[in-house]
């Protein structure tokens, strides 16, 4: 796939802030917009990812963004590292994340968050910080 669509159009989401006027179509969380994106611009290009050994990028689109992001979610739920919050009031024991920077750092953010768990990023050249 070309990582340039020709003729294609991006929709925009609206994104809501927090404050001014927010919309009741607009997106408020990370994996209501992953999930928008794939739904309204599933062929364009999310990101590109380059392999070991391997000179050519990957390319990512926002539908196969999607779908490992479902994956990784019910990963980690099937193999015990979160039990994802099932109800708002539920309380969830955050994961930590220590990953190489690339794309599947991301993934998994975006998977945990999915799935109500609260995120602690530990970067080598960053102090921890968390999301959620």
């Amino acid at each position: 796939m070309s990582p340039v669509l020709s003729g294609s159009t991006f929709l925009r989401p609206y994104l809501n802030l927090g404050y001014g006027d927010d919309r009741d179509d607009g997106i408020d969380t990370l994996p209501d917009l992953v999930e928008f994106v794939a739904k309204h611009n599933p062929d364009h290009i999310f990101g590109q990812q380059l392999r070991a050994n391997d000179p050519n990028p990957c390319f990512i689109t926002f539908s196969e963004l999607a779908t490992a992001i479902e994956r990784v979610s019910a990963w980690l739920v099937n193999v015990g590292a979160t039990t994802g919050r099932t109800k708002r009031e539920v309380t969830v024991p955050p994961v930590a994340l220590l990953l190489g920077s690339d794309i599947t750092l991301f993934m998994y953010i975006c998977a945990l968050l999915r799935i109500g768990t609260p995120v602690n990023l530990f970067t080598s050249s960053s102090l921890p910080f968390s999301l959620l």
